[in-house]
């Protein structure tokens, strides 16, 4: 029989039996991999709390709210693809972290959350607090948006559903935040001995393939082809994704077009050598006979930024998905199905297997698809720039967050990546507060499994105001990351859209009445000292003076380990 399947922990005291249940929570996660823990304190967890402190266990990270704790764990596991526990405090702390759960949700990343709550049995509650901290259905309000959420009242089912939270979680069978809840009475109660023996959960991710009858189907289709495309969107965090494409490629004779829609991480870097491109700036001269599409959230919603629907009538459509990408029954974050097949596999493998069976013909398919230029702004010239200050001094680097749709764009057609996921993307649900801790939580991960490669993160000075105390637990932890303030002074969306809406109704309504900054302008340099972190500030319009700075900041992160803030005015 399978021995992960009927192990039985040991735990920290040498003995199989641990003499808490919050004491069998650590040891059952720890056999599973999990030693991480990410929270902002609170009573719910106390004896979860006492069990990590026990032996001055130091893979604690302390935050100062419970949305940077959930972010921080999705941009770990963006990062590094491995799972971090985050604690939540009761109701209270549930409804703080909502938002952030929600984007991990929309991004279909696993996250394992455990929320405390008050006393289920009435009897053990304390005055007033355990009573405004008990929740009949905690985990209500985040249902909508979880892969697996459940409410037990016993040790029994908690340590089962933590059991099913962990499979899912770290298989990947489904993608999303996995929430259990943790009654705080039997948190610290004698560990029930049949909840000792409960072996571990199967966690072996499962590779998913298509049978040989369909990738037969669609390697003729693709090899019959006469303008081909593939459409990707969510399929960045796929490891040898740009490898499998180059070698289909190769299969095929000649280079196949791909189109990278969102903002998620990079599959493919902008290359016309390769005919990649993203949606922004491609021009179809005509209609694709065959499109694929790879992990993509709403396919026909991006093709009709680029060309009238109406004329694909006679195109096939193919949809290869990851397993997991699952509808909820409260959020539409998934987009209307495409027409044509729709498959669940891995689709880098998919993609190999294709190569491998695609009869090989060296024929010329029609060239249908052009680049179109970006326009020029203030903001592309220096992202260019930095690009340029890292490139001379071959910096090993990675983009851990985008910062706004602007800024995404620019980094998406400026940079030239090396290989998938060495840009992160951004918050998948469109929830300000996300970028910081998010930033924090990769960079963390990053310097843990690869020190020598820098973490970047393009934060809008918006943004960083809903999380600024997340820079707390960067000066704790020493977290080693370059903050880049793109500071505009403005919510300039909301700007955008004041501006609008000004303009259609022909007023004269100044749209920078709270969308802006001009009554109290920000010093990012006295908050960053405030949490003795080094920054500096420059104007966006020096860009020799920024590449300065750029080099300065590296040189102080290479040689601290620590955290810099550039202040980029723009």
């Amino acid at each position: 029989m399978n021995n992960l399947l009927t192990s039985v922990p040991t735990f920290s005291n040498g003995f199989k039996n641990p003499t808490y249940f919050s004491d069998w929570v650590k040891s059952y996660l720890l056999e599973h991999g999990i030693d991480t823990y990410v929270f902002n304190p609170g009573a719910s967890f106390r004896g979860l709390h006492d069990s990590l402190a026990m032996e001055n266990y130091n893979k604690i990270i302390m935050t100062c709210h419970e949305e940077i704790a959930v972010s921080f764990a999705h941009g770990y596991y963006k990062a590094s693809g491995k799972i971090i526990c985050v604690l939540i405090h009761a109701n209270v702390g549930l409804l703080h972290s909502s938002m952030a759960i929600f984007n991990a949700w929309c991004d279909r990343v696993p996250l394992l959350c455990l929320v405390g709550n008050g006393p289920l049995d009435a009897a053990k509650r304390r005055p007033w607090i355990d009573w405004i901290h008990t929740a009949h259905d905690i985990l209500a309000p985040i249902r909508g948006y979880t892969s697996f959420s459940s409410v037990s009242t016993d040790q029994w089912g908690i340590a089962n559903d933590i059991k099913r939270a962990i499979r899912i979680a770290v298989s990947e069978s489904h993608l999303g935040p996995a929430v259990v809840a943790l009654d705080s009475y039997l948190q610290e109660m004698h560990t029930d001995p049949k909840v000792v023996n409960l072996g571990l959960a199967d966690i072996k991710k499962k590779r998913i393939e298509l049978q040989s009858d369909e990738l037969i189907r669609i390697s003729k289709l693709l090899s019959q082809a006469k303008k081909p495309l593939f459409i990707i969107e969510r399929a960045g965090r796929q490891k040898g994704i740009m490898d499998a494409f180059i070698n289909l490629s190769k299969c095929l004779g000649y280079d196949i077009p791909v189109i990278e829609c969102g903002y998620y991480e990079n599959a493919i870097t902008i290359n016309n050598e390769n005919l990649w491109f993203r949606i922004e700036t491609v021009i179809l001269d005509e209609c694709p006979d065959l499109i694929i599409t790879l992990d993509t959230i709403d396919p026909l919603g991006y093709l009709s930024s680029i060309i009238d629907l109406n004329v694909l009538s006679e195109t096939l459509f193919i949809n290869i998905n990851t397993p997991g990408l699952c509808p909820s029954g409260w959020s539409s974050d998934t987009g209307i199905d495409p027409p044509g097949s729709i498959y669940n596999c891995d689709i880098v493998l998919f993609l190999n297997k294709i190569s491998q069976i695609i009869p090989t013909k060296n024929k010329k398919v029609e060239n249908y698809l052009r680049h179109k230029t970006l326009t020029s702004s203030k903001l592309s010239m220096i992202i260019e720039k930095i690009y340029l200050t890292l490139e001379k001094n071959k910096t090993d680097y990675r983009i851990v967050n985008g910062g706004s749709n602007e800024t995404d764009k620019i980094i998406r057609h400026t940079f030239n990546f090396k290989s998938e996921s060495q840009f992160l993307g951004m918050n998948g649900g469109g929830g300000l507060g996300y970028g910081l801790p998010a930033s924090m939580g990769a960079a963390f991960s990053i310097f843990k499994y690869t020190p020598e490669t820098l973490s970047i993160a393009f934060l809008g000075d918006g943004d960083f105001m809903y999380t600024p105390s997340s820079l707390w637990t960067a000066s704790a932890k020493k977290i080693p990351l370059l903050i880049i303030i793109v500071n505009n002074g403005e919510y300039s969306n909301s700007l955008t859209h004041a501006q609008d809406i000004a303009h259609k109704r022909s007023r004269s309504t100044s749209p920078r009445i709270a969308t802006t900054f001009d009554e109290s302008a920000i010093d990012f340099e006295m908050l960053a000292q405030s949490f003795s972190i080094e920054s500096s500030s420059v104007d966006g319009n020096d860009l020799n003076i920024l590449s300065e700075k750029i080099n300065k900041a590296i040189r102080f992160i290479n040689k601290s380990n620590e955290s810099y803030i550039l202040n980029i005015k723009v």
